[in-house]
């Protein structure tokens, strides 16, 4: 809860720029094989197809982060949670990620 308190969990709206979002999770043993870039290429496309002109989301982590740098995201916010530094030693990287389609 202080974290809450703190703002932790406060993100500008990229809604306006960014209407889309995106959400994808890739299980362990299929990552490395094309599948999210196809999935999130397929995606792109589509938004493209119906004149959307932005897509953001959120990653919790530096591989995802260099994940979506690669396919030509930027970084629109970051930040890092603490809520659960008590319960593994380490905080958490926020990144909202964007692109303009």
């Amino acid at each position: 809860m202080y974290s809450y308190f703190k703002g932790e969990f406060t993100v500008p709206d990229f809604s306006r720029e960014y209407p889309a979002a995106l959400h994808i999770n890739i299980a362990s043993e299929y990552r490395g094989k094309m599948i999210g870039s196809l999935l999130v290429n397929h995606f792109l496309q589509f938004l493209k197809e119906k004149k959307v002109k932005g897509i953001h989301f959120g990653v919790l982590s530096e591989k995802a982060k260099r994940f979506f740098l690669k396919l030509d995201f930027e970084i629109l916010f970051s930040e890092e949670y603490t809520f659960l530094r008590f319960i593994s030693g380490e905080t958490l990287p926020h990144y909202i990620m964007g692109k303009k389609l």
